[in-house]
């Protein structure tokens, strides 16, 4: 569910925040470098109905998790990598493209 994913991703970020990696997350998410920011950002819900939209499409394309991959085009077709892949599972599914 959605709300389990956003309150991951807040408690996550908010350790890093507590922790002092205030860099390490402004980097990361826009302009949120404190800790009032980022709670307001969370508990406003401004973002929700796009973060929901993304998370419906994913699901309609098969992607479980983070990171999702789609490799190729519409006239070869795609291939789906879920997941961290080393770097010889994108070379094995792009060379087995140029082969066809």
């Amino acid at each position: 569910m959605i709300a389990d994913d956003v309150e991951s991703v807040r408690r996550t970020l908010r350790d890093m925040l507590e922790a002092g990696k205030h860099k390490v997350v402004a980097e990361s998410v826009n302009g949120i470098d404190t800790l009032e920011k980022f709670d307001s950002c969370i508990t406003s819900g401004k973002h929700l109905e796009e973060i929901q939209n993304d998370l419906d499409d994913g699901r309609a394309y098969g992607i479980t998790g983070t990171p999702g991959f789609f490799v190729g085009n519409e006239k070869i077709g795609f291939t789906k990598l879920i997941g961290a892949q080393p770097f010889s599972s994108f070379q094995r599914v792009i060379d087995g493209q140029l082969n066809r």
